[in-house]
């Protein structure tokens, strides 16, 4: 019996620290992009497109061959 206590005691400890080491690594990560986000500000505001978006053409079989 104790040591089927002490295997599951010791597989929990190895999931807790593996939870806790993926959440600070989540959370780091997260940290480190929103600063990198707001490091980068755009130079020159953003432009219209010059050209209208055209529609496709669909062309029919006699006009493929």
């Amino acid at each position: 019996m104790r040591v089927a206590l002490r295997m599951a005691f010791e597989g929990s400890v190895v999931m807790a620290l593996a939870f806790l080491t993926a959440a600070l690594y989540c959370a780091l990560r997260s940290i480190a992009s929103q600063r990198a986000t707001a490091a980068v500000e755009p130079v020159e505001p953003a432009r219209k497109a010059s050209t209208e978006v055209r529609r496709p053409v669909f062309l029919s079989r006699s006009n493929l061959l």
